[in-house]
């Protein structure tokens, strides 16, 4: 059986992601504030998520895909999308 992410790896795969999510704010000239009121939650918790710093629901970033228009999948570390 094999075990779940080391922390570095979580670590790694976080901050992999919140970095996406940044990058995807910025192209479509959403500020972190405006962003966090479409998406219904705190301007701090999006900020957090694209600093790596929190774990995300997976509810929360299908939200923030549907608001910047990109799937899901697509925000995740190493996934160019299509």
């Amino acid at each position: 059986m094999s075990k779940g992410l080391s922390r570095s790896e979580l670590k790694t795969l976080l901050t992999g992601l919140g970095n996406k999510v940044a990058s995807q704010r910025n192209i479509r000239g959403n500020t972190a504030e405006q962003l966090a009121l479409k998406c219904d939650m705190q301007t701090q918790l999006l900020l957090d998520m694209e600093a790596g710093k929190i774990n995300v629901r997976l509810l929360t970033l299908n939200k923030i895909g549907n608001e910047l228009d990109i799937d899901t999948q697509d925000l995740m570390p190493g996934n160019q999308g299509r």
